[in-house]
Protein backbone atom coordinates (compact mmCIF):
# COMPACT_ATOMS: atom_id res chain seq x y z
CA UNK A 1 0.00 0.00 0.00
CA UNK A 2 1.34 3.39 -0.99
CA UNK A 3 -0.40 6.39 0.54
CA UNK A 4 -0.13 10.02 1.59
CA UNK A 5 0.46 10.93 5.20
CA UNK A 6 -2.06 13.12 7.00
CA UNK A 7 -1.26 16.84 7.30
CA UNK A 8 -0.11 17.67 10.81
CA UNK A 9 1.03 20.81 12.61
CA UNK A 10 4.65 19.95 11.69
CA UNK A 11 4.31 18.20 8.32
CA UNK A 12 2.51 18.69 5.03
CA UNK A 13 0.72 15.78 3.41
CA UNK A 14 3.03 14.09 0.90
CA UNK A 15 2.79 11.16 -1.47
CA UNK A 16 5.77 8.78 -1.67
CA UNK A 17 8.03 9.21 -4.72
CA UNK A 18 9.03 5.85 -6.14
CA UNK A 19 11.32 5.48 -9.15
CA UNK A 20 9.69 3.55 -12.00
CA UNK A 21 12.48 0.93 -11.90
CA UNK A 22 11.98 0.18 -8.18
CA UNK A 23 9.85 -2.70 -7.00
CA UNK A 24 7.63 -2.39 -3.93
CA UNK A 25 5.87 -5.62 -2.92
CA UNK A 26 2.07 -5.24 -2.71
CA UNK A 27 2.06 -6.13 1.01
CA UNK A 28 4.59 -3.41 1.85
CA UNK A 29 3.34 -0.13 3.37
CA UNK A 30 4.99 3.10 2.19
CA UNK A 31 3.50 6.27 3.66
CA UNK A 32 4.21 9.96 3.20
CA UNK A 33 7.54 11.69 2.80
CA UNK A 34 9.46 8.78 1.28
CA UNK A 35 11.73 8.71 -1.79
CA UNK A 36 12.68 5.33 -3.23
CA UNK A 37 15.45 5.41 -5.83
CA UNK A 38 16.19 3.49 -9.00
CA UNK A 39 16.38 -0.30 -8.96
CA UNK A 40 15.43 -0.58 -5.27
CA UNK A 41 13.75 -3.75 -4.00
CA UNK A 42 11.23 -3.41 -1.14
CA UNK A 43 10.13 -6.82 0.10
CA UNK A 44 6.95 -8.23 1.61
CA UNK A 45 5.51 -6.77 4.82
CA UNK A 46 7.93 -3.83 4.98
CA UNK A 47 6.75 -0.67 6.75
CA UNK A 48 8.30 2.64 5.66
CA UNK A 49 6.46 5.47 7.42
CA UNK A 50 7.37 9.01 6.48
CA UNK A 51 4.48 10.43 8.49
CA UNK A 52 6.11 11.71 11.69
CA UNK A 53 9.60 12.41 10.37
CA UNK A 54 10.91 12.67 6.86
CA UNK A 55 12.07 12.48 4.30
CA UNK A 56 13.04 8.84 4.30
CA UNK A 57 15.33 8.46 1.27
CA UNK A 58 16.45 5.07 -0.07
CA UNK A 59 19.29 5.26 -2.59
CA UNK A 60 19.60 3.45 -5.89
CA UNK A 61 20.25 -0.27 -5.95
CA UNK A 62 19.45 -0.74 -2.27
CA UNK A 63 17.13 -3.37 -0.84
CA UNK A 64 14.76 -3.37 2.10
CA UNK A 65 13.87 -6.95 2.91
CA UNK A 66 10.83 -8.64 4.47
CA UNK A 67 9.43 -7.18 7.71
CA UNK A 68 11.84 -4.22 7.93
CA UNK A 69 10.47 -1.20 9.80
CA UNK A 70 11.64 2.35 8.98
CA UNK A 71 10.32 5.36 10.86
CA UNK A 72 11.74 8.65 12.11
CA UNK A 73 11.01 10.88 15.08
CA UNK A 74 9.18 14.18 14.53
CA UNK A 75 11.27 16.45 12.33
CA UNK A 76 14.02 13.86 11.82
CA UNK A 77 15.17 12.05 8.66
CA UNK A 78 16.47 8.72 7.44
CA UNK A 79 18.91 8.51 4.54
CA UNK A 80 19.88 5.13 3.11
CA UNK A 81 22.80 5.27 0.67
CA UNK A 82 23.36 3.42 -2.58
CA UNK A 83 23.53 -0.38 -2.77
CA UNK A 84 22.69 -0.85 0.90
CA UNK A 85 21.14 -4.05 2.21
CA UNK A 86 18.66 -3.74 5.07
CA UNK A 87 18.00 -7.41 5.85
CA UNK A 88 14.91 -9.18 7.18
CA UNK A 89 13.22 -7.71 10.27
CA UNK A 90 15.73 -4.91 10.85
CA UNK A 91 14.53 -1.70 12.52
CA UNK A 92 15.89 1.60 11.23
CA UNK A 93 14.60 4.47 13.35
CA UNK A 94 15.64 8.03 12.61
CA UNK A 95 17.40 10.19 12.93
CA UNK A 96 19.69 7.90 10.99
CA UNK A 97 22.01 7.80 7.99
CA UNK A 98 23.36 4.59 6.48
CA UNK A 99 26.29 5.00 4.10
CA UNK A 100 26.77 3.44 0.68
CA UNK A 101 27.43 -0.31 0.36
CA UNK A 102 26.64 -1.07 4.01
CA UNK A 103 24.85 -4.18 5.27
CA UNK A 104 22.32 -4.07 8.10
CA UNK A 105 21.79 -7.62 9.31
CA UNK A 106 18.75 -9.71 10.20
CA UNK A 107 16.92 -8.24 13.18
CA UNK A 108 19.48 -5.47 13.69
CA UNK A 109 18.33 -2.17 15.21
CA UNK A 110 19.63 1.32 14.48
CA UNK A 111 18.31 4.29 16.49
CA UNK A 112 19.64 7.84 16.58
CA UNK A 113 22.85 6.63 14.93
CA UNK A 114 24.80 6.97 11.71
CA UNK A 115 26.51 4.18 9.80
CA UNK A 116 29.47 4.92 7.54
CA UNK A 117 30.13 3.50 4.07
CA UNK A 118 30.90 -0.22 3.68
CA UNK A 119 29.98 -1.14 7.24
CA UNK A 120 28.47 -4.46 8.31
CA UNK A 121 26.07 -4.88 11.23
CA UNK A 122 25.50 -8.56 11.92
CA UNK A 123 22.37 -10.36 13.07
CA UNK A 124 20.56 -8.66 15.98
CA UNK A 125 23.23 -5.98 16.41
CA UNK A 126 22.14 -2.77 18.17
CA UNK A 127 23.59 0.60 17.20
CA UNK A 128 22.26 3.55 19.17
CA UNK A 129 23.40 7.10 19.79
CA UNK A 130 26.74 6.83 17.96
CA UNK A 131 28.39 7.38 14.59
CA UNK A 132 30.01 4.32 13.05
CA UNK A 133 33.03 5.22 10.85
CA UNK A 134 33.47 3.76 7.37
CA UNK A 135 34.35 0.07 7.08
CA UNK A 136 33.47 -1.05 10.62
CA UNK A 137 32.12 -4.47 11.63
CA UNK A 138 29.57 -5.05 14.40
CA UNK A 139 29.25 -8.74 15.36
CA UNK A 140 26.11 -10.76 16.11
CA UNK A 141 23.99 -9.30 18.94
CA UNK A 142 26.69 -6.76 19.79
CA UNK A 143 25.48 -3.54 21.44
CA UNK A 144 27.32 -0.40 20.32
CA UNK A 145 26.12 2.58 22.31
CA UNK A 146 29.25 4.58 23.18
CA UNK A 147 32.34 6.03 21.54
CA UNK A 148 34.44 3.64 23.65
CA UNK A 149 32.67 0.65 22.07
CA UNK A 150 33.00 2.15 18.58
CA UNK A 151 36.76 2.46 19.16
CA UNK A 152 37.06 -1.32 19.71
CA UNK A 153 35.47 -2.29 16.38
CA UNK A 154 37.54 -3.80 13.60
CA UNK A 155 37.12 -3.90 9.86
CA UNK A 156 34.65 -6.00 7.91
CA UNK A 157 35.94 -9.57 7.35
CA UNK A 158 36.16 -10.77 3.74
CA UNK A 159 33.26 -13.29 3.94
CA UNK A 160 30.90 -10.56 5.15
CA UNK A 161 32.13 -8.13 2.47
CA UNK A 162 31.41 -10.76 -0.17
CA UNK A 163 27.97 -11.51 1.33
CA UNK A 164 27.01 -7.82 1.25
CA UNK A 165 27.94 -7.55 -2.44
CA UNK A 166 26.11 -10.76 -3.34
CA UNK A 167 22.91 -9.82 -1.51
CA UNK A 168 22.76 -6.42 -3.21
CA UNK A 169 23.25 -7.99 -6.65
CA UNK A 170 20.55 -10.61 -6.03
CA UNK A 171 18.05 -7.99 -4.88
CA UNK A 172 18.77 -5.62 -7.78
CA UNK A 173 17.91 -8.54 -10.06
CA UNK A 174 14.74 -9.14 -8.01
CA UNK A 175 13.71 -5.50 -8.54
CA UNK A 176 14.04 -5.95 -12.30
CA UNK A 177 12.48 -9.41 -12.37
CA UNK A 178 9.42 -8.55 -10.32
CA UNK A 179 8.88 -5.44 -12.45
CA UNK A 180 8.77 -7.68 -15.54
CA UNK A 181 6.27 -10.04 -13.91
CA UNK A 182 3.87 -7.17 -13.28
CA UNK A 183 3.88 -5.96 -16.89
Amino acid sequence: MIQKNPKTSWMESKTPKIDASAYVHPSAVVIGDVEIGANVFVGPHVSIRGDEGGPIVIGRGSNVQDHVVMHALKGETITIGQEVCVAHAAIVHGPCTIGDYSFIGFGATIFKANVGNRCFLSTKALLTGVDLPDGKFVSDAQVVDSLAKVATLGGVPEPQRELAIEVVEVNKEFAQGYQLLER
